[in-house]
């Protein structure tokens, strides 16, 4: 009884097996033949059955054509109870060279495809006014380039006004031994072609090749999805339509340097160089900045293939390079690179300096000659950090004479006044009583004179008290004061600010021209802080300035010394 059940279950698995290793239809097609070189078409494998996604492998295609994305989709029917099922495969394929191709047979579940013969045609346009929906050229600037010359890659993709295109991508050329950058973003504009209109994308590329000899520059490749008008479908619907198209692939022949080049290569089709000095004299003081700004800019090139400038200046110059600025940008489709170089200055001696000229040797590749980019050398006048004269207004003339040594500011104005009053008692009178009068009055106002000097002398050394036993006058204790507070604070512009207003607070035209900066620099300790203040202001390196407290130190006790040596020399009358 159980047998002829078996028998049957059997028999229906067999027939079913059966059906699906001989009842397996497999199509293969494409959606134009012949078709354009390094422009996609589309090949379709379709089964009539369910099958799994790695049932279709298109790795045998890879030796003749370029393959782009493949999709799958699956799709049942179902008419009077029978249920239909499809398999469909779509890969997008690019063939890079004219002739004829084979797309090889497939073994997919057992059941083998027809091959199919491609033909490869190059691009035509034609004359009766049709052409193609998309087609994409690209073409450099140079084939024969120089080594780290800058060759312009121009890629022009031109649209169809009557198929719009939803979206796509523009992948960039590629090249051994050479860098590769855009140098331009999408340009759009309108041409007409054999009656038709289409919209043009233009994007701009920089290939500079890094070695001589053969360099090969593959093409850039497109990929878009467009949809292709359909007036027959349900109100105009239709499928989105995938589409691949390549540039051809380009050969540059690049020369090596010229033998008779000198110097360190640096090909450009123009090359400038700006030098600017502030202040624009040239004129300062000893200990005052001076600012050299030196740009240069050059055709086709990177910043990073400008020459570096040599930083160099004479004896009583100390010298604080910036890190030089880098800027790159593109006009008129080609690639401009500058850099700019700031240097500050500080004299340390006074007399005439000179920054010497500056020299940049550079190869003109469509004069295939060598040319020179240059400035004049620049001439500087260092005078002395207490040159000019202060002019001080009669009430501070009266204040600073005032504080004055007792010995040098009275002594000369008591024998004046006796002097003057022995002659008007003589003139009026020769009473003795008179005489004793006056004089009795002229001790009351000499004594009174002597107190309040002396008084004003006590609250002036209570408000120096930072810089013991010093003589400070009082248009040059404000700039003190500030000073302390900016080394107290660690500010390195207000140190330097109050500094320099300190020396210009105690010169006068009795200077001689010798700033007291060069006598503080005698000591050792504050010229170093006073380097290292400089340093800080104007170094390449920019750091956190902490050595205020130790510039003041170094300061007060430069200050102290300078006025025990000589304190009418530190603070002139």
């Amino acid at each position: 009884m159980l047998k002829p059940f078996y028998l049957g279950f059997v028999a229906v698995i067999l027939i079913l097996t059966s059906s699906n290793a001989y009842g397996l239809e497999i199509d293969v097609s494409v959606d134009r033949n012949p078709v354009i070189v390094n422009e996609s078409f589309n090949l379709t494998v379709t089964a009539d059955e369910d099958l799994p996604r790695w049932a279709f492998s298109s790795r045998p295609l890879m030796r003749d054509f370029v393959v782009g994305a493949t999709s799958i989709d699956t799709s049942s029917v179902t008419s009077q109870g029978v249920t239909r099922r499809t398999t469909r495969w779509t890969v997008r394929l690019t063939a890079r060279e004219p002739g004829r191709y084979t797309i090889p047979s497939f073994d997919i579940e057992g059941a083998q495809t027809q091959p199919i013969e491609i033909e490869v045609i190059e691009v035509q346009r034609n004359q009766n006014g049709e052409n193609r929906p998309f087609f994409i050229e690209g073409t450099v600037s140079e084939a024969s380039p120089y080594v780290q010359q800058q060759v312009t890659y121009t890629v022009d993709l031109f649209i169809h006004s009557d198929i719009p295109l939803e979206n796509g991508t523009i992948a960039p050329p590629l090249a051994d031994n050479a860098n590769v950058e855009q140098i331009t973003q999408n340009r759009e504009r309108q041409e007409i072609i054999n009656g038709q209109r289409y919209q043009v994308i233009t994007q701009v590329y920089a290939i500079t090749p890094q070695r001589s000899g053969s360099v090969e520059v593959q093409g850039v490749q497109f990929e878009g999805i467009y949809r292709q008008p359909n007036s027959r479908g349900f109100s105009g619907f239709s499928r989105p339509e995938q589409v691949s198209l390549m540039t051809p692939n380009v050969e540059l022949n690049v020369q090596p340097i010229p033998q008779q080049y000198q110097g360190q290569w640096f090909v450009s089709e123009q090359v400038v160089i700006e030098r600017q000095i502030s202040p624009a004299s040239g004129m300062v003081a000893v200990g005052e900045p001076i600012t050299e700004t030196v740009t240069i800019t050059a055709e086709g090139v990177r910043p990073e293939q400008i020459p570096e400038l040599d930083i160099s200046s004479p004896d009583g110059l100390r010298v604080y390079p910036e890190t030089p600025q880098q800027e790159v940008f593109a006009r008129r489709d080609t690639r401009i690179g500058q850099v700019t170089y700031t240097t500050v200055y500080i004299p340390s001696r006074e007399g005439q300096f000179e920054l010497p000229q500056i020299n940049i040797p550079w190869f003109n590749p469509s004069a295939d000659q060598s040319r020179q980019a240059s400035t004049a050398a620049v001439q500087l006048t260092i005078t002395p950090s207490a040159s000019e004269p202060e002019r001080i207004s009669p009430v501070a003339e009266t204040e600073t004479e005032a504080e004055q040594p007792l010995d040098t500011a009275t002594q000369p104005q008591v024998d004046t006044g006796i002097a003057s009053i022995h002659e008007q008692g003589g003139a009026r009178t020769s009473n003795s009583y008179l005489y004793g009068a006056l004089a009795v009055l002229f001790i009351i106002w000499l004594v009174t004179l002597i107190l309040l000097i002396r008084a004003k002398r006590g609250a002036s050394r209570k408000a120096s008290s930072d810089v013991q036993n010093t003589y400070i006058p009082n248009r040059a204790r404000q700039p003190l004061n500030n000073l302390k507070q900016a080394c107290n604070s660690n500010e390195p512009v207000l140190i330097m600010e109050n500094f320099r207003a300190w020396m210009n607070a105690r010169k006068n035209d009795q200077d001689n021209g010798k700033g007291i900066r060069a006598e503080l620099e005698q000591h050792q300790d504050f010229k170093q802080e006073l380097a290292a203040l400089e340093a800080a202001l104007y170094g390449k390196e920019k750091s956190t300035y902490t050595r205020g407290k130790a510039f003041w130190k170094t300061f007060s006790g430069a200050h102290k010394k300078a006025h025990q040596t000589d304190a009418l020399k530190l603070y002139p009358h």
